[in-house]
């Protein structure tokens, strides 16, 4: 592929989807675009029509276009966090994973919520439709679950019957949530209000500055007065809106969203 072929992908990739690749990023999807060309026997300008008329050739592309690797309670300090905000609320919540990858955060989320004892529940999103399959399935590798402790292993792990040496999340944590497709570009959305807190973390290093800045003014805008948006915490830490103040807690960065004043409707 020549210099010209991998600015015209990349440039076609960020007006379509949104999503700036990373430099990391960058060789591993050039290396699925040409076993992409290779397998279909096209060019790139061929490719291109391809995708463009071939809905299942496109998803298929997306799929590779993010890092899935992630890990159950990856970031301590965000779930200590949402745990003291846990602790604090009514006894019904509603969650929104944004951007859920294969699955870990979600389940971390509803592994807290549940041994709180808290009535929960969690709208788990994201822009690829394999991470959604893996999510939803929840089956998961030794390697995968040595990140959860011994007792959350016992509570909420049972042995896969169909995949040895796996285990999946139990039946009664899986009704807990509701996954679905979702690109956060999408300025229409999906029609969620009054979430009490969303979880995104990982997701914005795929945009660049002013995109960040829409995604999170759309998801600040489904939060309730009080509710809480959780970030990666070297993610969009300049970020400001009218009603979003910082939440003060070590190692983490989230923002609480403060109810309207008559000089904020103004």
């Amino acid at each position: 592929m020549n210099d010209d072929e991998r600015v015209f992908w990349f440039s076609y990739i960020e007006n379509t989807l949104g999503l700036q690749l990373p430099a990391i990023q960058q060789r591993r999807f050039e290396v699925v675009l040409l076993e992409c060309m290779n397998q279909l026997q096209l060019d790139s300008e061929q490719l291109l029509v391809r995708l463009q008329n071939d809905p299942a050739v496109w998803a298929k592309l997306i799929d590779q276009l993010a890092i899935t690797e992630t890990q159950f309670f990856r970031h301590l300090p965000s779930y200590d966090l949402v745990k003291g905000f846990l602790e604090s609320c009514p006894e019904s919540v509603r969650m929104w994973s944004a951007g859920c990858s294969s699955g870990e955060e979600v389940w971390s989320l509803a592994m807290l919520a549940t041994e709180l004892e808290k009535d929960f529940q969690i709208i788990a999103t994201d822009l690829s439709g394999a991470a959604l399959s893996k999510a939803q399935q929840a089956v998961y590798t030794e390697r995968k679950i040595q990140y959860l402790t011994r007792q959350r292993q016992e509570r909420f792990l049972e042995a896969s019957s169909e995949r040895a040496g796996c285990y999946r999340v139990n039946e009664s944590l899986k009704k807990t949530v509701s996954f679905f497709q979702h690109n956060l570009t999408d300025e229409q959305g999906l029609p969620l209000r009054q979430i009490d807190l969303i979880f995104c973390q990982n997701v914005l290093i795929y945009f660049r500055g002013f995109m960040q800045r829409d995604i999170l003014n759309r998801l600040f805008e489904t939060l309730r007065p009080g509710g809480v948006l959780v970030l990666g915490p070297s993610e969009a830490a300049s970020w400001k809106h009218p009603l979003a103040e910082r939440v003060k807690h070590a190692g983490a960065l989230a923002y609480i969203k403060k109810a309207k004043t008559v000089k904020d409707v103004a």
